[in-house]
């Protein structure tokens, strides 16, 4: 139900609203129609409909016909006919004097979590808009479009519209265009008015609650960390891509051969790596129960259990090595956000790995399928004998239909062998499968104990 209601003070409106009495609307209008502006909706698109089309294929006919036959007045009324549609499409095009704002509750939205949007449509012209029919045009993953009915709006008034949209998949999606649609009183014309453009929403990815102890020392600590073998304590470093050139020393870069930067600080507490493989060739399975889809919800789900314990995050993903911030502590809501957007790319893991990190930079978390396994253990490196990096293997046959197991079935508690993995010191090997849960496969590699090499949880 549509609420309506006239203009107010300004300072009695909230400040999301920006609604103004009929003669501040007048005088705000006049500098930007003397520019050829107008402030509101400016895109329309007149069309003749099925019948319109049908008339001016009869007037057509008709104006033929009263030629041949040489009767002026059959002629007349065959322009008359023309005419009409004519007049309509033209008038058609002249747009309301309507402006719209769109209020979204939250621009990140929780998967499976609904957020309430509110459409404020305001009339700042001295016209009254008749009735007219609107559409909320929407992605599909939240629900399809939204009608709007928009009342009888009087000069300087103004009616709202909510309505919920839910998350169920994550990602980009839109809110909009909100498009008003009108037509004539004969049926002729059909004009589309574009009142507000379309609005970004995200969907984060879905979270599962983990254990409260990571079992990991790396990311349970609190104290300042020290430098340890491997790990770079120097004030410089070797030239990443997408570091800032105004962190180059160029000095060193002279001495060197080679571009060196100005090393960061280190940051105080701990950290963690987290790396996503998103080789489109390396996973399988289409949709929600996709092991890409899988490797999402696992690192956003232990981003989140990390982040609860002050632990700081690193995320490593195609998205974040393209953007050049691979390599810097992230907010959970930044890493969620990349997350909710993280999609499969045509090339392998080989560009992620630089920024990976040495040994003894934090804990390493990795989910990686098993096609690509043993480019990442090459990549990766030797990592320290504390056993804190964990890696999540992907059974990538199971989620494609192979000895697939239905969503959040039991996983076996019991460690068994992982047929074909190489020995991987340093690193709490957990094999995945179509059906594992994120918060079995946790459990089993962090707070279970380290694993021998050659072994996995599962």
């Amino acid at each position: 139900m549509p609420v309506r209601g006239p203009a107010r003070d300004p300072s009695s409106t909230p400040s999301k609203w920006p609604v103004m009495t009929p003669p501040a609307a007048v005088r705000a209008r006049r500098p930007l129609l003397r520019a050829g502006l107008r402030p509101w909706a400016t895109t329309a698109t007149s069309h003749l409909t099925t019948r319109g089309r049908a008339f001016t294929i009869a007037g057509g006919a008709t104006v033929v016909v009263g030629l041949v036959v040489e009767v002026p007045d059959v002629t007349r009324i065959g322009l008359l006919l023309l005419l009409l549609p004519a007049a309509l499409v033209l008038t058609g095009r002249r747009t309301p004097s309507l402006a719209a704002h769109r209020a979204v509750s939250t621009p990140l939205l929780p998967h499976d979590g609904a957020a309430q949007v509110e459409l404020r449509i305001t009339n700042p012209g001295w016209r009254t808009a008749p009735p007219a029919a609107a559409l909320e045009h929407l992605s599909p993953a939240l629900g399809g479009s939204h009608p709007v009915v928009l009342p009888t709006t009087e000069p300087g008034t103004w009616s709202s519209h909510a309505y919920l949209v839910r998350g169920t998949v994550r990602g980009r999606h839109t809110l909009g265009p909100l498009v008003l649609h009108r037509s004539d009183p004969f049926g002729l014309t059909r004009t589309d008015v574009e009142l507000l453009p379309p609005t970004d929403i995200v969907v984060l990815p879905r979270v599962e609650a983990l254990p409260g102890e990571t079992g990991l020392t790396g990311a349970g600590a609190r104290s300042r960390p020290s430098p340890t073998a491997g790990e770079n304590d120097v004030a410089t470093r070797p030239f990443r891509v997408g570091d800032d050139l105004r962190r180059v020393h160029w000095p060193a870069s002279a001495h060197h051969g080679h571009l060196i930067v100005r090393q960061e600080d280190h940051p105080v507490g701990p950290r963690a790596r987290l790396l996503l493989d998103a080789s489109w060739s390396a996973h399988r399975g289409t949709g929600p129960t996709s092991s890409f889809e899988w490797a999402v919800t696992a690192l956003a789900s232990v981003a989140t259990a990390l982040a609860t314990h002050g632990c700081g995050l690193h995320l490593v993903t195609a998205e974040t090595v393209r953007d050049g911030v691979a390599d810097r502590p992230l907010v959970l809501a930044t890493v969620l956000r990349y997350l909710a957007v993280a999609d499969l790319v045509d090339h392998d893991l080989g560009g992620l790995l630089p920024v990976l990190g040495p040994a003894g930079a934090g804990t390493t978390v990795a989910v990686v399928p098993d096609r690509d396994l043993t480019l990442f253990l090459a990549g990766a490196g030797p990592r320290s004998r504390a056993g804190d990096d964990v890696l999540l293997v992907l059974r990538t046959r199971t989620f494609d239909g192979a000895g697939r197991l239905s969503y959040g079935s039991p996983v076996p508690a019991a460690p068994a062998p992982l047929p074909g993995l190489p020995r991987t010191p340093g690193w709490r090997c957990v094999e995945v499968r179509a059906g594992t849960t994120v918060r079995a496969a946790w459990h089993h590699a962090a707070v279970s104990g380290p694993v021998p090499a050659g072994w996995s949880r599962r």
